[in-house]
């Protein structure tokens, strides 16, 4: 499946401590977005793969200050175990800055990629990460997951993370409030480098 479609961003940015002006500005993209999807569910898949591609471009003709391109690619794996009760998900993750990669278009480790690193610190012109999850359902409404990923940026403002190493995990807790269909609500906490979050969660992290 593939999709087309114009993306207008505006943002309002301010830097902590004054280390630089405040700033307003937006940004305005052609994106291409293409999706291969086998999972036997969106909302908790027990098998197959969703790999998605996007590429995003942010020429100076659609009033860009900076031009520059973006391309992403993600791969999501699901394998069931335990007699197809449990799931083990797996996920690669890739972002590429191309050319002049404004602060907001950066890339920042966190959230889905990956959970433990909730500051915004460790951003750069590209991410790549890799992680995995096991999610462990002991009770016919209630689950477990424990995950853990590693991820590394380039392009960074601060020279000295660029192609570091950046590991987070944690566990997580599930319940399902649905009779029927399998759709989960829950809390995940999770340390990083240095850094550490708690994720309310509506649905699974990928």
């Amino acid at each position: 499946m593939a999709d087309f479609l114009i993306l207008l961003q505006h943002y309002n940015t301010v830097y902590e401590d004054d280390i630089s002006p405040s700033s307003v500005s937006h940004s305005n993209a052609l994106v291409v977005n293409l999706l291969y999807d086998t999972r036997d569910a969106v909302y908790y898949p027990t098998k197959g793969y969703k790999i998605k591609m996007d590429w995003s471009t942010y020429p100076k003709f659609l009033d860009n200050e900076l031009a520059s391109n973006r391309i992403s690619f993600q791969a999501n794996k699901y394998f069931p175990n335990r007699g197809e009760k449990d799931v083990i998900a797996a996920r690669f993750y890739s972002k590429f800055g191309l050319g002049d990669v404004a602060f907001e278009q950066q890339s920042t480790i966190g959230g889905t990629d990956i959970r433990g690193y909730s500051e915004g610190k460790y951003r750069g012109s590209g991410l790549i990460d890799i992680q995995g999850e096991y999610r462990y359902n002991f009770a016919k409404k209630m689950g477990l997951v424990g995950f853990f990923g590693i991820a590394t940026i380039y392009g960074s403002d601060t020279p000295s993370f660029d192609w570091k190493l950046y590991p987070g995990g944690g566990v997580g807790y599930r319940y399902n409030p649905f009779k029927k269909s399998k759709f989960n609500v829950g809390l995940d906490g999770a340390v990083g480098k240095g850094d550490w979050g708690v994720y309310f969660r509506i649905g699974e992290a990928f």
